[in-house]
């Protein structure tokens, strides 16, 4: 059975702990912790209840109450109030003077651990972050180990493919829930019966029925507030279930899974498990669907019935790409040695149709393997993802493989002629890139053009007084944690905040904190033009600059 049961006390003998002691609330320290999160705003009076999850084991300095214990006790009750695990205090001598007697008696009385770490542990909060949620995801990983052996022998048994209701059951009646999934317009798809829960005295249709309004009332036309949803239906008997719920991509459209469970300890990590196999199963189902289709296409080609050929390929959602890949016209194995064969009418027209397309796919007009890198160029000014898509299409006809090698893509090339310039731009930049862009796949032109201008900024650097600091970012010197976070926002996952949280292991409101704060010390906003410029060079310089 799912059971995750993480407590203070097992985070405190993660390594970044190590030098940590509790100064009070030990008979806490059976708390169940279910994330790590900074607490930024410690005023009471502008903690809203959104700032504070159950279960989430909190780091802060109380810099902003340092000096008023009322405000400290005051802060002590609200976490409690909002069930959070414990608080982890930094810097205490420093930055907090000390904690007071009234503030300890408090946390003891409410059974609330507080946490102080001693000057010979880590400086810095995202070393306690990183080994807490890495623990905690391992131990979530552990607990879970029985859905993975489900979904496993699900998506690896032919028996039991192309039946989702098989799976539905079969984790309704571990877990103890009820499994619906609604299509885009939160009409029923699939269900499990409700002999899993409670009994409500009602039948699984009118239950079913029942959840989905209520669902549809909340959520019809809304854009998700997160990935993972967890809401509350109260049943008219009292009963009090808790939901579950996500979108889940497809193709073209989407659909949504809800978990009904009186549990309350279903996670993240059990839920994006469960949609990720869901996910693949349609799409797999998906593409068994079109090649059981496929003698139908191939007959409408080689009867001229372009009319109908077109309505197959709309209905079963296939490109013209996808049909010229998967069709090599060939009217038998002895004919490939007469070419004129295959240039008979309706060979010529049916080849025609199926590689109409073709003529258009992107292909660079030049490639090589230089000095470690791929560098692939094209005539054309292409999206990113158009760009990377036909790079790994093209490497892949090649039989080569860009993983491990970085991987340069050079649009617009307008001549033949500016072939070398390309090469020499990318040969005078490729040193730099992986500094710059530890993350990214594959650099295209804007990337390439940024990186000229931050290798110009270094070569004038070197040859003046200039200072090996960007003093842009001087006001931000003595907190590496708000210069990570730009970083990361404006270098990495071009403002995307989500994605920043994920790659700095930072709750998202943790996120938003610092960059108000970052407003605040710049005196501007950082993202605007023409600040961001400015911004993103130096921040582009001090990752090269870094040993």
């Amino acid at each position: 059975m799912l059971r995750l049961e993480i407590q203070v006390s097992d985070c405190l003998a993660v390594s970044a702990l190590k030098h940590a002691s509790v100064a009070a609330g030990s008979k806490g320290l059976g708390r169940t912790v279910s994330a790590i999160s900074v607490l930024e705003t410690t005023d009471v009076d502008d903690i809203e209840p959104s700032f504070l999850t159950s279960g989430e084991l909190l780091i802060s300095t109380l810099t902003s109450i340092r000096y008023d214990t009322g405000k400290q006790c005051a802060l002590l009750y609200e976490l409690d109030k909002a069930d959070t695990s414990g608080l982890i205090l930094f810097y205490v001598g420093k930055i907090l003077p000390g904690l007071d007697a009234d503030f300890l008696r408090i946390a003891d009385e409410l059974a609330y651990p507080i946490i102080t770490i001693s000057p010979e542990g880590p400086a810095l909060f995202t070393d306690v972050i990183h080994d807490i949620a890495n623990y905690i995801f391992q131990r979530t990983l552990n607990d879970e180990l029985s859905l993975p052996e489900l979904l496993i022998d699900f998506n690896a048994s032919d028996s039991q493919y192309g039946d989702l209701g098989l799976l539905f059951n079969e984790i309704g009646r571990c877990y103890r829930g009820l499994m619906i999934l609604l299509d885009d317009k939160y009409r029923l798809m699939c269900c499990t019966p409700n002999s899993f829960l409670t009994d409500t005295g009602l039948s699984n249709e009118t239950l079913v029925h029942n959840i989905m309004h209520w669902y549809r009332s909340l959520y019809f036309g809304k854009h998700p507030a997160s990935s993972i949803m967890t809401d509350q239906y109260r049943h008219d008997t009292g009963t009090i279930f808790t939901v579950n719920s996500c979108q889940i991509p497809l193709k073209d459209t989407s659909c949504r899974l809800l978990f009904v469970t009186e549990r309350e300890d279903i996670s993240y990590l059990f839920m994006n498990m469960l949609t990720q196999t869901i996910r693949s199963y349609i799409l797999k189902r998906e593409d068994s669907f079109h090649a059981s289709r496929e003698d139908d296409l191939l007959s409408a080609l080689f009867t001229s019935n372009y009319e109908y050929c077109d309505y197959l390929a709309s209905k079963l959602n296939i490109s013209l790409e996808q049909i010229s890949s998967m069709w090599v016209i060939c009217p038998g194995a002895d004919d490939n040695a007469y070419p004129d064969l295959l240039l008979s009418q309706r060979t010529k027209t049916i080849l025609s149709y199926c590689l109409k397309a073709v003529a258009d796919m992107i292909r660079p007009v030049h490639y090589g393997f230089y000095q470690g890198a791929w560098i692939l160029l094209f005539d054309k000014a292409l999206p990113s993802s158009d760009l990377s898509y036909a790079a790994s299409l093209f490497l892949k006809e090649l039989n080569m493989c860009f993983t491990g090698s970085p991987l340069f893509l050079y649009d617009r090339l307008s001549s033949y002629k500016k072939i070398a310039a390309a090469y020499q731009l990318i040969d005078n930049i490729r040193d730099i890139a992986c500094k710059v862009y530890p993350y990214a796949e594959y650099y295209t032109l804007s990337h390439i053009f940024f990186l000229d201008t931050c290798q110009s900024c270094l070569n004038h650097m070197a040859d003046s007084d200039f200072p090996s600091w960007p003093l842009v970012l001087e006001p931000l010197r003595d907190d590496e944690s708000l210069i990570s976070i730009l970083e990361t926002m404006i270098l990495d996952t071009q403002m995307d905040v989500k994605k920043s949280a994920g790659l700095l292991y930072l709750h998202r409101n943790t996120i938003y904190y610092r960059l108000k704060k970052i407003q605040s010390i710049l005196g501007y906003d950082p993202f605007s033009a023409p600040g961001i410029s400015n911004i993103s060079i130096s921040l582009a310089l001090r990752r090269i600059l870094q040993p």
